[in-house]
């Protein structure tokens, strides 16, 4: 019976289920919302709110399931949400690769998430960069999803690391690029950003398809 009005009070306006602070995001939140669970940090939302909303859009936009996919890398795991999508959503199963730093993050996505519960999925809990300037696999897909608050730490915004991401596309592939633009104070970094995948990537996508969201497909 407790869990029946559990569920009920997250239809009618959500329920605070986690808080616990991360060294490397800060103060996490974990809501019951709609029915299902969510991952916020302090200024955005991390897996299964908004952000969900926009990649499955930017599926629909790329049109995933028509593509020749034979395994992906998602850099960004969160709590799973990416992967939710593909699996769950289109049905695919090709192997995918997910790169997912924070400890805290990957224990809440296990205690509220069932991550576990994915197949041909491997969670390595490393630093992206690290994981892109080691790694000689090529990949069909690349979805980039790295956060810190709101913020994407320049470095992965870099030439430098969006050329190592290059490297690592095979002929047909693609990078699915997320930006969010919170406030005008961003601006600047989104038409850097654009600047540096255009440098980098003969061929650049940038569309729009939910508010303060800007995605960007580059391939080579």
């Amino acid at each position: 019976m407790l869990a029946w009005f559990k569920n009920i009070g997250s239809y009618l306006g959500g329920n605070l289920v986690d808080k616990v602070n991360s060294p490397l995001n800060g103060e996490l939140y974990v809501y019951h919302i709609n029915g299902r669970y969510l991952l916020n940090a302090k200024s955005t939302n991390y897996s299964f709110g908004e952000l969900h909303t926009g990649f499955q859009k930017a599926f629909k936009h790329i049109g995933i399931d028509q593509l020749k996919i034979n395994n992906c890398l998602v850099l960004g795991f969160g709590t799973g949400s990416v992967v939710a999508i593909i699996r769950e959503e289109y049905k695919l199963n090709f192997p995918i690769i997910a790169i997912e730093k924070d400890p805290v993050v990957l224990k809440l996505g296990k205690k509220h998430f069932n991550i576990e519960r994915f197949q041909n999925l491997q969670v390595l809990p490393q630093d992206a960069a690290t994981y892109v300037l080691q790694n000689k696999q090529l990949f069909d897909l690349i979805v980039f999803d790295i956060y810190i608050n709101d913020i994407i730490p320049s470095y992965f915004e870099s030439i430098e690391f969006l050329h190592a991401l290059k490297k690592q596309l095979t002929p047909t592939g693609m990078l699915l690029f997320n930006k969010d633009v919170n406030n005008p104070s961003m601006n600047a970094s989104l038409l850097q950003l654009e600047t540096n995948l255009n440098t980098t990537f003969p061929s650049v996508e940038k569309f729009q398809l939910v508010k303060n969201n800007y995605f960007f497909r580059a391939t080579i």
